[in-house]
């Protein structure tokens, strides 16, 4: 933060500036040239901005300049409204309409003053085009915007934002949108026209990886005798009047056209209204695990302004994390047609969106059936991947007792690295503008966050769906009985014959077997449908032994620091041992823990549906234990979620 910044030239306004980014940057650079005095400056030191308003210990100040993201907007403007200050928002005002209307009326009803960044409207190219039309009404309007794509900020706010107050100053304030038609949405470009009275509005917007920001206003009048007339806006020249520096002067001064500038602001952010759900509608996931990371940057890519929120420290550290890494192609559940089918299908989609994600070295895949004990014959098994029309081959597995199993087939499936396919999802969300936000627990209560308003909201919270649930919605919400089992996932060191094999005893109380690094072959995740499941519970939440608790969701907790008789590796080692030869050598270097969650009274079919359900007109959760189908919940939320394009 930094304290009595003042420039050369003597100016009678104190100001106190919020937000050292980019546009802070430039504000503090244009108060500095006029002499005004910056008596202090910041980011996040600064807030809760109300307290040090109400410091007397700290200089004040006469105006409150805000350059923070634009969500922030509204909650640092009332807190310094409330606190008897000026305040200027650089744009948007707010991210709604509501919340605009809002702040002017509480500065009206303080008798203070509020003034929302319009600055093209005094740009020279601008005015060149306003005096050319010289009070006619345009038939066409064109705005083109060609642009870094620098941030994750949504380009309704960072780019439509000006043509609206543009287009309002043009040609009136009492505006209705009598017809919008999307042309192409998704990450990176943006086209589409509206109608307004006799007036056809054409918005453009490419975002590239261009060091230049291009921007052109082209209009076509209506009268034969008018020209139509196409300007550029070029960057300003150390000669020529700085149009920013003019507004602050005028603003700071009490010379500024308030009325005028609310009455811009509020007729171009009730446009906004219209076109935000249908342009670039804003949506809200609350997971960063592997479905809610792969929903957000698949929205993003349609065109919406996705906000990821996680409450942890980094995406997909929960159930994303714990699990056996293989990408399952159906054969793992003969007993359910219609997991099969999804997870044969659910693959394809997934290899094209992570294939960079797959283990490097070469795995042989087998499944086998239990002679005693299985919920699913030799035949059954045969039957079923042939229904499905999964590729298979009998085989004698040399790790496997002949004696214990009565099939055992090779197939193709794949096995993920977990640090390859986070590092995948953070890829794609900062490819196409996901705005992602860390440690941060959503809900209603104080210490919990607080979402920005949307369109839409996307709840993929796995295990906590209800509890995040009733954190959105209130008393509006009816939990769902789930059935949620605390799973222990331990890792071995095995020996060099299992390397390069991924073993599954089925289908019944048995287990599994999994490559799960390719850092080191020799590490293999083991699952135990029975031994694996140290608590169980059915109801809204899980519930967890106090002793289990601080190992939840730690990643590979080493052996030697799980606590003495909490570990169940033993006897899974010893299960898995009646199945597989040459485990004696095995070697426990940890275990993961997590809660696993299924839909309950589903033990006759061992069912795993990926469920979408609607809970709102704007709330949704996704419920699904199976990775390989993300990819497909993505697809489905793009398409019952964002407006279909009609060009």
């Amino acid at each position: 933060m930094d304290d009595n910044f003042r420039g050369n030239v003597s100016f009678p306004v104190k100001v106190g500036l919020v937000g050292c980014g980019k546009w802070g940057s430039v504000l503090k650079k244009k108060l500095s040239n006029l002499g005004v005095l910056i008596a202090w400056c910041g980011g996040r030191d600064l807030l809760p901005l109300q307290s040090r308003l109400r410091n007397s210990s700290i200089p004040a100040v006469d105006w409150i300049i805000i350059a923070t993201p634009a969500t922030t907007h509204f909650s640092l403007a009332l807190e310094a409204l409330e606190a008897g200050k000026n305040v200027f928002i650089e744009k948007p005002a707010t991210i709604s309409l509501a919340d605009t209307e809002r702040l002017f009326s509480k500065a009206k009803q303080k008798d203070l003053k509020i003034f929302v960044d319009t600055i093209f409207v005094r740009r020279a190219e601008y005015l060149a085009v306003k005096q050319h039309l010289g009070g006619c009404v345009p038939k066409l309007i064109r705005f083109c915007w060609s642009k870094p794509d620098l941030n994750s900020e949504a380009v309704m706010d960072r780019l439509v934002y000006h043509d609206l107050y543009m287009l309002v100053d043009l040609i009136g304030t009492g505006l209705a949108t009598h017809s919008v038609r999307v042309l192409a949405r998704h990450s990176g470009y943006w086209n589409f026209t509206c109608v307004y009275g006799d007036t056809t509005v054409c918005f453009e917007y490419t975002l590239s990886k261009s060091t230049v920001t291009r921007k052109t206003l082209e209009v076509i009048p209506t009268s034969n005798e008018i020209n139509s007339k196409t300007v550029e806006f070029k960057s300003l020249q150390p000669s020529e009047q700085d149009p920013l520096q003019e507004v602050l002067s005028e603003v700071l001064q009490h010379r500024a056209n308030y009325e005028r500038n609310h009455e811009i602001i509020l007729a171009a952010e009730s446009i906004r209204e219209v076109l935000q759900p249908l342009v670039e509608p804003r949506i809200n996931v609350i997971g960063g695990g592997i479905f809610g990371s792969t929903c957000a940057w698949m929205l993003a890519q349609a065109g919406a302004a996705v906000r990821l929120y996680e409450a942890k420290a980094d995406l997909m550290q929960c159930a994303s994390e714990v699990n056996q890494r293989r990408l399952h192609r159906g054969y793992h559940y003969p007993r359910s047609d219609e997991t099969g089918v999804m997870s044969r299908d659910g693959q394809r989609r997934f290899l094209d969106a992570y294939k960079v994600a797959l283990l490097d070295h070469p795995t042989a895949h087998y499944y086998a059936i239990a002679k005693e004990g299985s919920l699913t014959s030799r035949e059954e098994m045969i039957s079923f991947c042939e229904r499905l029309n999964l590729s298979f081959k009998e085989v004698a597995h040399p790790l496997i007792y002949d004696e214990m199993v009565s099939l055992v087939i090779e197939v193709e499936e794949e096995l993920w690295d977990h640090d390859k396919l986070r590092a995948e999802c953070w890829r794609l969300l900062n490819l196409h503008g996901v705005s992602i936000n860390l440690n941060s627990k959503v809900g209603l209560k104080p210490d919990e966050t607080s979402l920005p308003p949307a369109n839409h909201t996307i709840v993929a919270c796995y295990a906590s769906n209800n509890v995040v649930l009733k954190g959105v919605l209130g008393v509006e919400f009816t939990s769902q009985d789930l059935q949620f089992e605390l799973c222990e996932k331990p890792v071995f060191r095995l020996p060099q014959q299992f390397w390069g094999k991924s073993c599954v005893i089925m289908d019944g109380p048995f287990m599994c077997i999994d490559p799960i690094s390719d850092a080191d072959p020799s590490l293999f995740v083991m699952g135990n449908v029975e031994h694996a499941i140290h608590t169980s519970n059915i109801g809204e939440k899980p519930e967890t032994l106090s002793d289990l608790k601080l190992l939840l969701n730690q990643g590979i907790i080493p052996a030697s620091h799980i606590p003495r008789g909490l570990s169940r590796a033993d006897t899974m080692l010893k299960s898995a041992s009646q199945f597989f030869k040459n485990l004696k050598h095995a070697e426990h270097v940890g275990s993961m823990f997590t809660h696993r969650t299924v839909l309950p009274k589903h033990e006759h079919d061992d069912a795993r549906p990926s469920l979408i359900e609607y809970h709102s007109h704007n709330v949704t959760s996704i419920f699904s234990g199976k990775v390989v189908s993300c990819v497909d919940i993505g697809h489905r939320l793009c398409e019952e979620l964002l407006c279909p394009l009609n060009p």
